[in-house]
């Protein structure tokens, strides 16, 4: 008697590059929309905590709460919009549990205000460059993982 094949794993799901570009732009532009609306709890749903990098930080895996309150910071009100991107850096790749990575590149414009060290408001409009990488569980859509500024902003205020 012959015995049936084994079970072979099912390969991971990865979208083409232009299907995971378009999800990872509307991951950004959701999230940009939740922060700018105040949205702390929509914004978070786009992140995959402990996020590796957040902005230019020199701290490593932030945790949930240290996002939050980075997003929900009284003393800052912007309005983000996605300018540019994403374009392809890196990926999209598989990921052991069978979901899927990538890393784009896309520039977020950064409008609004925000309580200065010296004291008082001071406006901010400036063009910043990023470097993200977003992972998705098998038939998610993909979450922030790392968030790095990329160069200086572009200061227009």
């Amino acid at each position: 008697m012959t015995q049936p094949p084994a079970a072979q794993p099912v390969p991971p799901s990865v979208p083409s590059v232009d299907d995971a570009l378009g999800q990872v732009s509307t991951t950004l532009t959701e999230f940009m929309a939740a922060d700018t609306r105040g949205d702390i709890d929509g914004a978070m749903a786009h992140l995959a905590p402990p996020v590796d990098q957040w902005v230019g930080a020199d701290q490593r895996n932030f945790t949930a709460d240290q996002l939050r309150a980075d997003l929900g910071d009284p003393d800052s009100d912007f309005s983000l919009s996605l300018i540019e991107g994403p374009t392809l850096a890196y990926g999209p790749e598989p990921t052991p549990d069978g979901g899927w990575m990538i890393k784009v590149n896309y520039t977020m414009n950064a409008n609004g205000e925000y309580l200065s060290k010296e004291g008082g408001w001071k406006c901010v409009n400036n063009d910043q460059r990023f470097l993200d990488t977003l992972v998705a569980s098998p038939g998610g859509s993909p979450r922030i993982s790392s968030h790095e500024q990329v160069g200086e902003p572009t200061k227009f205020c």
